[in-house]
């Protein structure tokens, strides 16, 4: 999962099918930030109401978690304790929410009338899930070559303008 600032750049990344963008039915929330996340259903779920409100009370900021990591920055340097301190909570309340998952998941199948199942998920969730998956990894690595193919011009530029420097330093 990875939450970032809705800017211009990140409409205009989504329209061209460059990002991807989970709406969370919060509308204060969803014009505040992009969530390119799969599953879905799990983003909802630990995108709770609390998470959102503490987000959006540190906002703007960015927001990961992949792989039993997360991390929450914010431009700047943060010295006010109460900024601090809201950081710190957000981060363990998400922790929280990661291990109740399976818990909230079983609740739900079974406020959804789904009961006698042996599995959490369903088929047709799976294969929902599965697409989001690789639509997300697949948006990712497009920004990740755009991102590799940026830094060949980039560095060319920097070489010319160092032998352009030594050049003109020698006389």
């Amino acid at each position: 999962m990875e939450l970032r600032p809705q800017t211009m750049d990140e409409m205009s990344a989504v329209s061209r099918g460059d990002a991807i963008d989970v709406e969370m039915g919060d509308a204060v929330f969803d014009r505040a930030f992009v969530v390119e996340a799969a599953p879905s259903h799990i983003a909802r779920i630990l995108l709770g109401e609390s998470m959102r409100f503490a987000l959006l009370s540190l906002a703007p900021c960015r927001f990961a978690s992949e792989a039993g990591h997360a991390s929450l920055t914010k431009r700047g340097t943060c010295t006010e304790s109460d900024v601090v301190a809201r950081i710190v909570t957000a981060c363990v309340d998400f922790g929280n929410s990661v291990r109740r998952l399976p818990e909230e998941l079983v609740r739900q199948r079974e406020s959804a009338g789904y009961r006698g199942e042996r599995t959490l998920v369903r088929p047709e969730d799976e294969a929902r899930a599965a697409e989001e998956l690789a639509a997300v990894r697949g948006v990712r690595r497009t920004r990740r070559q755009i991102a590799g193919a940026n830094v060949g011009p980039v560095m060319l530029a920097v070489i010319v303008a160092a032998t352009l420097y030594e050049l003109c330093a020698r006389g």
